[in-house]
Formats: structure tokens, sequence, C-alpha cells
């Protein structure tokens, strides 16, 4: 089972107008897709991980450091994918259901990339970020600011981004003027 991880990336999410509207930046690393936006707070990004043909993470990531130099580093939503093939069926380990799909990457948008895209259809934003202490340990988190729902999108705007899939090349992505990327 070949992976193509970095065209699904762009076309079942990057391409599609909701995240066009957030004015994406996006950097190539690696195995990894970095996504931020001058329209996000400035220490939030989403990550998407390559950690073999079969597994996947994307992330939204919350890191900055404190002034007493302390690091702080939260994911509000990270979500793996571990691909698996029975009888010419894809499905996702870590699902329950484990529902088949007849192609990976329609596995990898239902599983990956339609829980990333909630916040973005939801025009979700961070609250602040909460601290406290418990004994000599403190903690801090960041929350979205509503409780997520893969349901609350829209079966339309799923569909859209299988078909942005389907439809889209790496090249039509690059020729796209209103996305700024960066290939390191």
């Amino acid at each position: 089972m070949k992976a193509d991880f970095t065209q699904w990336v762009i076309n079942g999410f990057i391409a599609l107008p909701e995240v066009q509207k957030q004015q994406p930046i996006v950097e190539y690393k690696g195995n990894s897709i970095i996504i931020t936006s001058k329209l996000w707070d400035k220490h939030l990004s989403l990550q998407f991980i390559k950690h073999s043909n079969t597994h996947f993470e994307g992330s939204y990531c919350y890191q900055f450091t404190l002034e007493n130099g302390e690091r702080f580093f939260d994911m509000p939503i990270s979500v793996d994918c571990l691909m698996c093939k029975e009888n010419g069926k894809f499905y996702d380990l870590g699902w329950i259901n484990q529902t088949r799909f007849d192609a990976p990457k329609t596995l990898f948008c239902e599983s990956m990339l339609v829980p990333l895209l909630v916040p973005i259809y939801r025009q979700l934003t961070l609250k602040k970020i909460v601290w406290g202490t418990s004994g000599d340990n403190s903690y801090q988190y960041a929350m979205f600011d509503h409780t997520l729902n893969t349901d609350e999108i829209d079966p339309e705007q799923t569909m859209e981004a299988y078909f942005s899939i389907e439809k889209w090349s790496y090249q039509d992505f690059l020729n796209n003027e209103s996305v700024k990327s960066k290939e390191n």
C-alpha cells in the first residue's frame, strides 16, 4: 500500500476553499507538513506527520516559552491514522467500529482530515490558557472554545474534501498563488 501523504494533505485539506480563507502558510519539512496562518494565534500550528506508509498523525499544536524559560506545549486536537488492509478493504486500526473503505485515500480523509477540519468549518478559536497548581507541579492547557464533534460538519463539506483529493494534483497546488509555500 503506497500512500501519497503530501498530495492527500494538499488536496484534501489545504486546497479546500474554507482552509484557503484561513490564508495558510505551508512548510514542508521531511515527512511533515506544518501549517500556520496570520489569522491564527501566533503560537498555533497544524502539523501533519508521516511516521510510515501506514501511520500518520495530524495535530493542532500550541507552543511557546514562558517568561521563566519554561516551554509550554499542548495539542488540543491530535488524530492518528493507522491504516490496515483486509480482504481488499482499508480500515483504521484505532477506530472502534473499523469502518472499511475501498481506497486508502478515502480512509485518510475520513479518519484524519475530517476531524481536523472541524475547527476551521466551525470557525473556532483557542480559549485562553488556564494556569493552575497542584502541589509542586503546574499544569496548563489550551482548549478550543467549543466541544468538537465531527457530526457538525455538513456531509457536503466532507464530500468536498473527498472530491478535492481526487481532482487536485501537487502541481495544481504549487501553482495556486493564494498559498504561500516554503519547501525545505
